[in-house]
């Protein structure tokens, strides 16, 4: 008997597959084809040409409640001094707190060594902000003096929660870019190779009219302002973005309460990250599900195992764009993800008898 199907997942480069948690996945492979029909013949002919291979499926975070996650909008901005930081990985450090973040892009940030007595002033050696996550990125060329941390001076961001919402929707879309050649389709087997394109999120949420939300206010002003979602109830997953509104819809009928459809959509500032996410150690959001996340926002390739016997038995694999990689949470449901992936470059087979 065959085992469960299954689809894995893996970042580029790491030895580890991990499973993507949903109840579908597909794998298309299409010929695009060339008409070869000649003069004297009753019949169409045409010519296979460059095979192009694509799969999609779902990811579920599942332990928990859809109406565990939460929707903020930003709302005042304060100065905080020495922001505790912690090595998040080689050369980079993040807010040792979820809520000593946002920093407001529009005020200056301060970075310093601190040795327990003496603060010295770093800043000239960042790379790099995260303003979203309070994340920074060092240059290659320096390193944090041994027995030293980092700490920072930024104007804190506060989040408000949007009340009365029923449902959320987190759009996040790359659109791949076909960049097959003669000398690519040749070295491949006749496969279509893409890159990446432009990417795009939106967000919207549905839910119950409140008026002290003034989405009017946020709309007619067009001013750009941080959203934040937060997938599960212990804040270990989640995301942030620079968004303008685009639409607020009214509804209802007698009898029935008022219902308000808002729409947010990306506004990228000049010379920093637009979107970004951040995953406590202590998430249980499935590894898959993250390495697709963080794929997509590091704008890097993501290898693809589909297994339609399961584990050791014959499957295909290949490296992949994330192209759709989109949150919905209800309010009697559960966080669901997209997982649509373009192939690019050749579809291997595996465990072939």
């Amino acid at each position: 008997m065959a085992e469960a199907k299954e689809l894995q997942v893996r970042k580029k480069g790491a030895t580890e597959w991990n499973g993507l948690p949903g109840s579908t996945a597909d794998l298309s492979l299409e010929s695009s084809s060339a008409e070869d029909s000649i003069l004297g013949a009753t019949y169409e002919s045409s010519q296979p040409t460059l095979i192009n291979w694509s799969v999609s499926g779902e990811a579920y975070y599942r332990g928990f409640a859809g109406y565990k996650a939460t929707i903020k909008k930003e709302s005042t901005s304060d100065p905080i001094t020495d922001i505790a930081m912690e090595e998040e990985s080689a050369g980079v450090w993040i807010a040792s707190s979820i809520s000593d973040s946002p920093w407001d892009i529009n005020e200056s940030v301060t970075v310093s060594t601190d040795d327990g007595t003496t603060k010295t002033d770093v800043t000239d050696q960042v790379d790099r902000i995260d303003y979203l996550m309070g994340r920074v990125y060092f240059v290659d060329t320096y390193t944090v003096p041994s027995g030293e941390t980092i700490v920072v001076d930024a104007n804190v961001v506060s989040l408000q929660a949007i009340s009365n919402v029923t449902s959320i929707e987190l759009s996040q879309t790359d659109s791949p870019v076909d960049v097959t050649s003669f000398s690519a389709a040749q070295a491949n087997g006749g496969y279509n190779v893409f890159e990446h394109g432009l990417r795009n999120s939106d967000i919207s949420a549905d839910g119950f009219y409140n008026s002290t939300e003034d989405f009017w206010s946020l709309l007619t002003s067009q001013d750009r302002f941080i959203v934040e979602v937060t997938l599960d109830p212990n804040g270990d997953s989640t995301f942030r973005g620079y968004y303008r509104m685009s639409s607020d819809s009214l509804s209802g009928s007698v009898g029935e309460p008022e219902e308000e459809s808002v729409e947010f959509m990306l506004s990228v500032p000049q010379n920093a990250e637009p979107v970004s996410w951040r995953f406590e150690p202590t998430t249980t959001m499935p590894k898959a599900m993250q390495d697709i996340l963080e794929t997509f926002i590091n704008r890097d390739y993501l290898e693809i195992r589909y297994l339609p016997e399961g584990e050791g038995n014959r499957g295909f694999e290949g490296e992949t764009l994330v192209e759709d990689a989109s949150i919905s949470i209800d309010v009697d449901g559960i966080v669901t993800s997209s997982a649509d992936f373009q192939g690019t470059d050749g579809l291997t087979e595996i465990n072939a008898s």
